[in-house]
């Protein structure tokens, strides 16, 4: 059967649904990494500290 003319059941979620969903496969997908040794825990916080401060800097230039 041709891709278009493939029907899929798409549930609509609010927002509040597909943060959740979004935060879970994130949650997931952290942890398998961990676990696999591809990154470390720390290695995760250094980078979510460098987006957080990165983030601070631009909010403060557009003010």
């Amino acid at each position: 059967m041709p891709p278009e003319e493939e029907t899929q059941d798409v549930e609509e979620l609010s927002p509040e649904e597909l943060a959740e969903s979004n935060n879970f496969v994130l949650s997931a997908l952290i942890d398998l990494l961990i676990k696999k040794g591809v990154i470390r825990n720390e290695e995760l916080q250094q980078a979510m500290d460098e987006l957080e401060k990165a983030e601070e800097e631009d909010e403060q230039s557009d003010d």
